[in-house]
């Protein structure tokens, strides 16, 4: 017995024993307390295991034994996890803090979705994906899907807390779904941020899927340069670009709206946050130069598109406007 000091125990324990640890939750008094450690960064795994265990970490994330397999043998044990598992389970299961595989599967949760520390005690915790890799094939793997069920696995998301950035890469997906399917009426509507004065709500764009021209770019430049020809066309247009890449940074999509002599150029951001999501602010200010090039009747906006289904539950509008005014 030791009246001074403290004891830390690092364990990297088996299926069995983790499970028995991790659902005493957080200890309390005498007995100490556990804590969620952050996975390692890029640059830790490089000087851990060198060149092969960083291309290692696109694939796995920040775990170093995975790591230190070779990132041939790191892809492999990632695709095999993927194609055997389905996201909700996967999800629910170490919401739980259970990361034991579900009957006849090898794999184990935790090759897919890691836990990432929220506060700074270390024993909260959100669940995202290992890594963007990963992120990007369950997305794709989810293409198949209907639109409803999407939105049923979009729903079910939402109800585990811990896994709202898992919840967002359906939404995507989803929302793309929606406005390039059968559907004969497209409709967005929202309300301005701040709410300060007003918090009516607005037909933002309404219009059928056959009006709505759908076009992708790499970068601002490209939008441009992409953009240019439907804008010189006469008339009301609706533009739908996508971005390319899913790490193109502060948009998912361009929306481009004219109606008489108004010219709207939305950036839409997919977010399913549940109080504010961050924006990078050279960026926008980039977009609003860039629609500023089309003409002075260009009004350039940011959208923040969430589903239905968040609405009765999250306060993010009020939240958002907070953020800006700061």
């Amino acid at each position: 017995n030791y009246s001074t000091g403290f004891i830390l125990l690092v364990s990297s324990a088996n299926q069995t024993r983790w499970h028995d640890i991790a659902q005493q939750q957080t200890w309390t008094g005498g007995r100490g307390n556990y804590c969620f450690i952050d996975t390692a960064t890029a640059k830790e795994i490089e000087l851990i295991g060198g060149k092969e265990s960083t291309k290692a970490f696109k694939y796995v994330g920040g775990v170093p034994r995975l790591c230190n397999q070779g990132y041939r043998a790191a892809k492999d044990l990632v695709d095999g996890a993927i194609k055997e598992s389905e996201i909700l389970e996967v999800t629910q299961k170490l919401a739980s803090l259970n990361d034991s595989p579900p009957p006849g599967v090898k794999t184990y949760p935790g090759l897919l979705g890691h836990f990432v520390p929220t506060n700074c005690f270390r024993n909260r915790f959100k669940i995202c994906f290992a890594s963007p890799y990963i992120a990007q094939q369950m997305s794709t793997k989810l293409e198949a899907s209907s639109n409803q069920e999407l939105q049923d696995l979009l729903r079910r998301l939402l109800v585990i807390r811990k896994a709202r950035s898992i919840a967002g890469w359906i939404w995507e997906p989803l929302l793309s779904k929606k406005i390039k399917g059968k559907a004969a009426e497209i409709s967005i509507v929202g309300s301005l941020l701040p709410t300060k004065d007003s918090s009516s709500i607005e037909t933002l764009f309404q219009s059928s899927k056959s009006e709505i021209d759908f076009i992708d770019f790499n970068d601002l430049a490209d939008f441009c340069a992409t953009a240019k020809p439907y804008l010189e066309k006469e008339g009301d247009i609706s533009v739908f670009a996508k971005a390319k890449s899913d790490n193109f940074a502060a948009m998912d999509a361009i929306l481009i709206i004219r109606r008489g002599d108004k010219l709207t150029i939305a950036a839409l951001q997919l977010t399913v946050a549940e109080k504010y999501h961050p924006v990078l602010q050279s960026v926008m200010i980039e977009f609003v130069k860039k629609c500023r090039s089309f003409g002075d009747n260009v009004v350039p906006q940011l959208w923040f598109l969430q589903p239905e289904e968040v609405l009765p539950r999250f306060s993010f509008v009020t939240l958002q406007a907070m953020e800006f005014n700061e």
